[in-house]
């Protein structure tokens, strides 16, 4: 950053699971490259594997040892390190720490006018009635699910023609039209889709053919390498899954 950038003496200490696994770990990842905000890395188990096995320094600031977590320091500040517990805070905070300067050259992934901060909400910020929300359900019950296997299927395909439809609707290749929060939000739960239901499935979720547009979504994340230093494999995910 810019010695003129009030934000230039900024750093963020961002906790993540050690397992590389954890989809709210990976958006705060890939919101911190995406933002070129100094950042360092300590690594932490998830409760799934750790239980209550976790670093006595990192519980002082984060109790519950849920992760992410991240501490925000600025040098010559008197006050203590800013600690923000929930992936959502998280992302909102960085993206003003890489935007709110009058020489940024790196734009706010947040759409402030109203009828986009609705559209957002339609997308990924509206609890369980989300659209990302609801595919992640879907998702689930077509992974784990065992008493209607073919409808739990067919629910899935459905849930993912809506999101090839809201796809095809924008200028461009990403949520709305260019990359924004939504799409952060949205891939790292992609990501571990596609990678399940093909090991343990054998289904193709990027199926060009039916869903063009999440496989141009797919390919243009891809591209980004804000993304691809956090992209995990395959197999990885489909073993890691707690």
């Amino acid at each position: 950053n810019s010695n003129s950038s009030p934000e230039s003496n900024v750093s963020v200490t961002f906790y993540r699971d050690s397992a590389a696994w954890c989809p709210y770990c990976q958006k705060v990842y890939i919101a911190l490259e995406e933002k070129q905000i100094p950042y360092k890395v300590i690594k932490i188990d998830m409760n799934s594997y750790a239980g209550s096995s976790k670093p006595a320094d990192f519980l002082r600031i984060q109790p519950s040892g849920s992760l992410p977590c991240v501490s925000i320091h600025r040098e010559g500040d008197q006050s203590e390190d800013q600690v923000i517990q929930q992936s959502d805070d998280i992302l909102a905070a960085i993206d003003a720490l890489g935007s709110n300067t009058r020489n940024s050259k790196v734009p706010s992934l947040l759409h402030e006018s109203q009828a986009d901060i609705e559209y957002m909400k339609f997308l990924c910020d509206d609890g369980r009635n989300s659209l990302e929300r609801r595919l992640y359900a879907e998702w689930l019950w077509y992974l784990t699910g065992k008493r209607r296997p073919v409808e739990y299927r067919q629910r899935f395909e459905s849930i993912l023609d809506e999101v090839d439809s809201t796809l095809s609707s924008t200028p461009g290749p990403f949520f709305v039209g260019e990359f924004s929060m939504a799409d952060i939000k949205f891939i790292p739960f992609v990501e571990r889709q596609a990678a399940s239901l093909l090991y343990f499935k054998g289904f193709n979720l990027r199926d060009s053919s039916r869903w063009p547009y999440i496989v141009k979504w797919l390919e243009a994340m891809e591209k980004r390498p804000s993304y691809l230093v956090t992209k995990i494999d395959v197999y990885t995910h489909s073993r890691a899954l707690p």
